[in-house]
């Protein structure tokens, strides 16, 4: 709640002469201050074209009652602008000159004559609520939040990277389960068209659905759920499932219910059909190999690839503040697809060089001739490093196995630390991963496909 005070009549013919001209001496301050106060800067940085959450629903009321005061052109309201010093200076010049303490002081007797009403302005707003549940994403053409990069026409401007995004097909759904999302506490910025100031929507909206997840995959990278031999192998207690997620909503007019949950589950996942498609390899026109799933490996059959769990929930503030927290100790697994300039004759041979376990045979981990666990060192990838800083990182390839396509491709399946980059992994950043698969073959790799397949929790 704001209260502002109102006076019942105008009183701005009766302001002293000499604040009146304190007020047009100080007049660019005043500007400055209006432009200051009423067009916040911007928080975010880039200049795609997706709404940012951000905001606070108090400050937001309080930016659009200053901006019906400053529709007044009188000095009443330019007074409010004034800064507080600039002010207190002349109130004091005015007490210590006897001429003008009186003319203050019969100004402050007229100006009791008028009725002074407070004026209440309201808002209302929900608090955020959490909604935490896990995805799988089976295309390569699909990002986890919408990715734009910059054109290269020379009309600039960006453009979009992918066919849809995990945020897009998920959070729709969960702000319609809630009635939708209130618009009315977000924030908005004067723009000026054709000489005047207008009051538009901004990209900074309080009242939105903002999706967080536990770390992220590449855009060709696909979220898949582990191979059932992959899970009873697991030596540990905790569940192998896709990547987790929490849904930070805004300002949504209603809380949904568990069975309002279970109608967004079904809505993002689409109806799902079995095509009795099993997992194989297969080979492109190119005659590069690609790995088929079956729909045991991800959730739904939404047509661009994503899909949840059933069992999204509310949950607590806690479980949004450690989601991030969590990342750095999960246990990853990924499979992948390499061309290797090396020729490789037997799966014999290939496990001998790796120093791995032969494919699908995880459970035998206790294997002597095995050289996993393997800790690796990584520089920061040549791919990255003009976005982060360079610097050195120890991670572990907590497993291994493998298997021969044919004479010059291969297919791995790993367990890994968090935070392993895995491509540099296979083909060794020129140098910058040691060891790599490129280093223990003695020849050049190259890795096509790439998978994450679940997240130990």
């Amino acid at each position: 709640v704001l209260v502002m005070p109102e006076f019942s009549t105008d009183i701005s013919g009766i302001i002293p002469p000499s604040l009146q001209s304190l007020i047009r001496k100080h007049k660019h301050q005043i500007e400055r201050s209006q432009h200051r106060i009423l067009n916040p800067r911007k928080r975010f940085r880039g200049n795609d074209p997706t709404l940012k959450q951000g905001g606070d629903p108090r400050i937001n009321l309080e930016l659009r009652v200053r901006r019906s005061m400053n529709q007044s052109s009188d000095d009443l309201s330019k007074l409010a602008w004034l800064e507080k010093s600039i002010f207190q200076e002349w109130l004091k010049a005015e007490v210590e000159s006897k001429e003008s303490s009186v003319a203050l002081s019969s100004w402050l007797q007229e100006s009791k004559k008028h009725q002074i009403k407070p004026c209440v302005h309201v808002g209302v707003w929900r608090r955020p609520f959490y909604i935490k549940g896990t995805y799988t994403k089976s295309r390569r053409d699909v990002a986890q939040t919408p990715f734009f990069v910059s054109s290269d026409s020379k009309s600039g401007g960006l453009v979009r990277k992918g066919c849809s995004s995990v945020e897009e097909e998920i959070c729709p759904h969960l702000a319609s389960v809630c009635r939708g999302i209130s618009n009315q506490n977000n924030e908005h910025v004067l723009v000026t068209s054709d000489g005047e100031a207008v009051v538009q929507d901004g990209s900074v909206v309080y009242g939105c659905c903002k999706f967080h997840a536990s770390g992220r995959e590449d855009i060709d990278v696909r979220m898949l759920l582990p191979p059932p031999f992959i899970v009873k192998s697991s030596s540990s207690n905790k569940n192998i499932t896709g990547r987790p997620f929490v849904c930070e909503v805004f300002d949504a007019y209603r809380l949904p219910t568990a069975t309002q949950l279970d109608a967004a589950v079904k809505a993002i996942n689409h109806s799902s059909s079995d095509d009795g498609r099993t997992e194989e390899i297969v080979h492109d026109i190119n005659g590069w190999p690609q790995s088929l799933v079956g729909n045991d490996r991800f959730h739904g059959s939404n047509l661009n690839g994503v899909g949840v769990s059933s069992s999204l929930e509310l949950t607590s503030s806690s479980s949004f503040s450690g989601l991030q927290a969590e990342t750095e100790e999960k246990v990853k697994h990924y499979g992948c697809i390499c061309w290797t300039s090396v020729m490789i004759r037997s799966d014999q041979e290939l496990v001998e060089k790796l120093g791995c376990l032969p494919w699908d045979q995880e459970e035998n981990s206790d294997d002597q001739c095995i050289i996993f666990p393997l800790e690796i060192k990584q520089d920061t990838p040549l791919r990255v490093l003009h976005r982060r800083s360079s610097d050195t990182r120890t991670r572990q390839i907590l497993s291994l196995s493998a298997r021969r396509i044919n004479d010059h491709w291969i297919q791995l399946r790993m367990a890994t630390s968090a935070g392993t980059y895995v491509k540099e992994f296979c083909h060794g950043d020129c140098g910058r991963t040691q060891p790599s698969i490129s280093s223990l073959l003695g020849g050049r790799v190259d890795i096509t496909e790439l998978d994450c397949e679940g997240i130990e929790m």
